[in-house]
């Protein structure tokens, strides 16, 4: 059997079809049941009637003779002999009995054949006691009236002999003969010439028949519900196969993961399978990758923050020691300015690290939002035009003419984080706003770029990868004005989105580039992992 099409079906899909289909077999075969009894219940009913009122017109014409007083009466030796010859004509669980026209029995088959084949065993029943198995049928026994057996002398007759008797019509039942474990179909139909109605006769079938076909039906139906049963248990390995045990792996390499035991490559990752254990798999081990990346950042950070502290720390208490040791009035002043500039670069680099840190903590919570690139910076320059009308305010921004939105993975507060750090950026090496040009442009399909280019003195060639570090800055005639955090925000703003940011310097004349390069947000687009990301775990 061919399974491949289930690989590339959701696992809800699987478990849900499977489930109806197993669930469906044993009802289906139920219902059939019921139907099947019921029906041939009926069927029955009608053929002991036809069987009633053939044997009955066989009296009539064989049977029926005049009397001494010319009065019609049935002649008992011939009627004898129809009925024995047709009870033996008929199966074993056919019984005939004979009622003259006050229901009075006149010839039973049973005792006839008895004697003159011996006793005939009525009543046995067809399994020991306890165990009738018509009870576990629909319809069952108590569907319908139970039987009472009366035979010679007693007063009352069967309601379908009074019936033929009095109405001259056929009539059946059906009981329930509780002790035999079985169905009793009863037929009657009245012997009547032109002057009277001179008995009736009633057919009993003892249905063994029914009994027996609805046993086999039984047992098909046990037989399907094995069937069924074994069905069950083979899914329910292949589910433990699909489910139980890529789920088990991978809670025990969490679990070995929390215990430091195993690093994000020894996650399991299925990469045959496609569906959400697949994905759940991968996103673990992305997630494990993205936990250890980040505990290892916020180490490295608590370890440079320590270090960008400590050293406007101890300047202060340098100068703070000297004053308390000075009296020149001229050397205090110097050492209360010296002060002053600490405590400012202190409290300016304390502020920068705690925007760093909460840009962490937010990127890691934020949904993913999407924004248009040319629409949040022209707001923004609208707005520092207001504010600022020298500085920012005084850019204006370039874009290709083709391209009149640019829809990216990010909050409108990100991009204009991320444009406000790279244009102050260029700022500080060209104060002459002149000198600043923004661009967005079309960078490949599907992607877009933020250019910012100045006029300032350029990079060094050795610098062009570091500069992004945290707390790393090039104004060595500005020092301390600067904690060196703004183009690592810019960075990881950058790469929350999905793109890349890096710097150039420009091939005529001085000056610095700073190329973002964000992809474009499909807005169909609907997937939970991406093939580069399937393609990055071995």
């Amino acid at each position: 059997m061919n399974l491949s099409w289930t690989r590339r079906r959701p696992l809800w899909v699987r478990i849900v079809a499977l489930t109806i289909f197993v669930l469906l077999m044993p009802v289906i075969g139920f219902l059939l049941l019921n139907r099947f009894g019921k029906e041939l219940i009926a069927a029955e009913e009608q053929a002991v009637k036809a069987e009633a009122a053939v044997l009955a017109t066989a009296l009539e014409i064989a049977a029926v003779q005049l009397d001494p007083d010319q009065r019609l009466v049935l002649d008992m030796d011939r009627a004898m002999e129809l009925v024995v010859g047709h009870t033996f004509a008929k199966s074993p669980n056919s019984r005939v009995r004979l009622y003259d026209g006050r229901g009075q029995l006149l010839l039973d088959s049973d005792r006839l054949i008895a004697g003159l084949l011996g006793q005939v065993s009525r009543n046995a029943p067809l399994v020991p006691r306890g165990e009738g198995y018509v009870k576990s049928f629909v319809p069952t026994l108590s569907d319908y009236q139970p039987y009472q057996e009366q035979g010679f002398g007693d007063i009352g007759f069967y309601s379908e002999v009074a019936t033929a008797l009095t109405r001259e019509t056929l009539a059946s039942g059906i009981y329930a003969d509780l002790e035999a474990g079985r169905f009793r179909i009863q037929g009657a139909a009245a012997i009547s010439s032109v002057q009277a109605v001179l008995g009736a006769v009633l057919v009993s079938h003892d249905e063994t028949s029914i009994e027996a076909a609805l046993r086999a039906l039984n047992q098909r139906v046990f037989l399907i519900f094995l069937i069924a049963l074994g069905i069950a248990i083979a899914l329910a390995l292949i589910l433990a196969s699909i489910i139980a045990r890529p789920v088990r792996r991978l809670s025990q390499a969490a679990r070995r993961l929390t215990a430091k035991d195993i690093g994000p490559a020894g996650v399991p990752t299925f990469p045959h399978r496609q569906d959400e254990i697949g994905d759940l798999a991968l996103a673990l081990k992305h997630m494990a990758r993205a936990l250890i990346e980040r505990a290892d950042a916020a180490e490295a950070f608590a370890a440079e923050v320590a270090h960008e502290l400590k050293n406007p720390l101890t300047s202060l208490r340098s100068a703070a020691e000297t004053l308390g040791r000075v009296t020149d009035p001229a050397l205090q002043a110097k050492l209360l300015a010296v002060l002053t500039e600490d405590t400012d670069r202190l409290d300016r680099l304390i502020s920068d690290i705690s925007a760093s840190s909460r840009l962490d903590a937010e990127l890691a919570r934020d949904e993913v939002g999407r924004a248009d690139l040319i629409a949040v910076i022209r707001t923004f320059l609208n707005g520092q035009a207001l504010v600022d009308p020298a500085g920012l305010g005084a850019i204006t921004l370039q874009q290709d003419p083709d391209l009149d939105q640019a829809l990216v993975r990010a909050s409108p507060t990100r991009l204009v984080q991320l444009v406000q750090n790279l244009l102050a950026n260029a700022l500080g090496f060209c104060p002459d706003p002149a000198g600043i040009d923004l661009k967005v442009q079309w960078a490949r399909p599907g992607w877009v770029r933020l250019r910012v280019q100045d006029r300032g003195p350029g990079l060094p060639a050795d610098k062009l990868e570091t500069i992004f570090k945290r707390f790393f800055t090039d104004r060595d005639q500005e020092f301390g004005k600067h904690s060196g955090l703004g183009l690592s925000i810019a960075q990881r703003i950058v790469e929350a989105a999905g793109g890349t940011i890096w710097a150039e310097n420009r091939e005529e004349g001085d000056g610095a580039i700073f190329i973002a390069d964000l992809p474009l947000v499909d807005p169909s687009a609907k997937r939970l992992l991406r093939a580069e990301d399937r393609a990055a775990c071995p």
